[in-house]
Formats: C-alpha cells, sequence, structure tokens
C-alpha cells in the first residue's frame, strides 16, 4: 500500500523511518551527482575561465609572459559577439596559463586574431587559485600588432567605447 504524508513524500507500507531516511540521502548525492556532471566534459581549463570574469585586475600582480598560443575558445553565445568571451591556453617556457582576453567583437573590431601555435606576449594581472593560475590580459603583442584590452587601472577598454557617443 502506498500513501501520501502532509510532507508530500512517498509513503510505503512496511518502510521504516531509517529506509525513508536512507532513500534521502541517496536522493540528494544523485542530485548532486547530476549537477556536477556538465563540468565532468568541460576543458582542463574552463574553471579558472569562468572564475576570471569575477577577479579583479590587481595592477600589482601585473606581469609579462611570452609564449605560444596551444587553444583559443570562445566561450558565450558566438551568435552575439559582444557577448562572447574569448580565452586561451598559452604555453610559455615553464607553464601554461589560462589567459583571459576580452570580448570577441573587441578582437575582430581591432582585426585582431588568435590561432593556435601563433608566438605571442602578454602583459596582465596574474590571478593564483588553489586549483588553477590565470592571466586577465591587459595588451597582447602578436608579431608587430598589439591590441590593448584594458587601461592602466585594469578597467576593460570595450566598456570605455560603450559609454562613448
Amino acid at each position: 500500500m502506498v500513501g501520501v504524508n502532509f510532507c508530500g513524500s512517498i509513503k510505503f507500507k512496511g518502510e521504516s523511518k531509517m529506509e525513508r531516511l536512507i532513500g534521502k540521502i541517496g536522493l540528494a548525492l544523485a542530485l548532486m551527482l547530476l549537477g556536477a556532471a556538465p563540468a565532468w566534459g568541460q576543458a582542463p581549463w574552463a574553471a579558472a575561465a569562468r572564475a576570471a570574469k569575477t577577479m579583479q585586475y590587481d595592477r600589482g600582480t601585473v606581469e609579462t609572459l611570452s609564449g605560444t598560443v596551444i587553444e583559443v575558445e570562445h566561450l558565450g553565445p558566438r551568435a552575439v559577439a559582444r557577448l562572447s568571451q574569448v580565452h586561451l591556453l598559452l604555453k610559455t617556457d615553464g607553464e601554461t596559463v589560462v589567459v583571459q582576453l576580452g570580448p570577441e567583437s573587441w578582437l575582430a573590431q581591432h582585426n585582431f586574431s588568435l590561432a593556435p601555435g601563433d608566438r605571442v606576449s602578454i602583459t596582465g594581472s596574474r590571478i593564483n587559485r588553489p586549483q588553477r593560475t590565470f592571466l586577465i590580459a591587459g595588451e597582447v603583442r602578436k608579431g608587430n600588432q598589439v591590441l590593448s584590452l584594458r587601461d592602466e587601472n585594469g578597467r576593460p577598454l570595450w566598456a570605455h567605447s560603450r559609454r562613448q557617443p
């Protein structure tokens, strides 16, 4: 026999309180695992790239890294270029670093593109977290091209351009 108590949980005839508790714990664990499942299939640097969105540019941690672009990723809706954020993996002599550049539209507006294999020099603010180190780029140099992304205080230049008439 099946019944429903006032809390809305299903109660089976002969089922003890302990069995119901174990069932609820199992359901909660299953829901937590399902919530974590999308992260399992993501690129190894995706979590750092998402975290970079909320980090503040710190002038005290600015440095310049030179290396080779391993991968370029556009995060966000590609149909709306101003919302699609460009991130890349940069391989230096000593490490591989996730770099947050900025909106795809900013790069396109300045005729600046990056591809795996490109040699670049990037100046930006290093963010160190227990799981990953990444750089919020202020300037990118590729050959004789220079793309400025942030002002001297770390504010995004694309945000300035939206405010101007």
